[in-house]
């Protein structure tokens, strides 16, 4: 062998034997690693982050046709303008309210930035409520940070409007997961100026009520989709009350689901529902 090709041979493995013996570089490397790693499980953390952020800030309005979901963001705007006005006298005051005209429509009516609070702007969407557009409508949710039901409570006199009420309700919570955040799902209950509209107690009860039919038939077991403290509370209280009924969840005892009755006539309702709305968007940012 050449005598030079055997000393350049040499010299590599020598440098390559000082390389792995050598404690600075070793360390060097492990630090190395520890900062790679922990960058990349941060930019995962914040890109989820974000994400969840992103989502917090979008509402969806949802509900039957001629529910009153576009009256309802009509007057939610109209009032958030009125009150930025009245914070701000640099910005004019909106003109006076008045009742847009009822359309039925295919497509979405969408508001890119509605001030719910100082401190809370959303962008809002009404879904159309056509059963056709379900598959719309299910997308939208799915990307929302918190969902509105919109219910005429006057339908729920009646078993198809309480049965459709329900159904768009179980979406709702399925699509927000709201079994487990019920925060995210908030219950407006509209035309509440009129005489026949029934009081939020009974339109909660109503659902309550229609939601466990629906879970049954479906041969859906709530219990297994339940958080663990939701369902040890609701086991215990069923105990206690000698049910045999364990896999119901309450709408108001365990979901805490809050039902805000508003009208877009007067605008009665409008202020609580918009606190409620907020809550939901910054507990979803937690």
């Amino acid at each position: 062998m050449d005598p030079a090709s055997t000393d350049a041979s040499d010299r590599i493995t020598s440098q390559g034997s000082t390389t792995d013996s050598n404690p600075a570089f070793l360390t060097a490397a492990v630090i190395t690693t520890l900062l790679a790693t922990l960058f990349g499980a941060w930019y995962l953390v914040s890109s989820r982050r974000r994400r969840a952020a992103n989502h917090a800030k979008s509402v969806v309005l949802v509900g039957a046709p001629d529910a009153g979901k576009t009256a309802l963001l009509a007057r939610l705007v109209h009032d958030a303008a009125d009150a930025a006005s009245k914070a701000d006298p640099t910005i004019l005051a909106p003109a006076e309210w008045a009742l847009p005209p009822t359309v039925t429509s295919l497509a979405p009516a969408h508001v890119p930035a509605l001030q719910l609070t100082r401190d809370v702007t959303v962008a809002v969407t009404a879904c159309a409520g056509h059963d056709r557009l379900a598959a719309t409508t299910a997308i939208a949710l799915a990307c929302a940070g918190v969902a509105v039901l919109v219910v005429d409570s006057r339908t729920l006199a009646t078993t198809a409007g309480r049965r459709a009420a329900a159904d768009r309700l179980v979406a709702a919570l399925d699509a927000v997961d709201g079994w487990q955040r019920p925060v995210r799902v908030v219950i407006a209950a509209t035309h509440a100026d009129c005489t026949d509209a029934l009081p939020p107690t009974k339109v909660l009860a109503l659902l309550d009520a229609e939601v466990h039919r629906v879970r049954s038939v479906a041969q859906t077991s709530i219990g297994a989709m339940d958080d663990s403290t939701v369902r040890a509370r609701r086991v215990a209280n069923l105990a206690s009350a000698a049910k045999q009924d364990v896999d119901r969840v309450s709408l108001a005892d365990d979901l805490r689901l809050a039902v805000v009755a508003v009208s877009a006539v007067t605008g009665s309702g409008i202020h609580e529902l918009r606190k409620r709305i907020a809550e939901g968007v910054l507990d979803v940012r937690r």
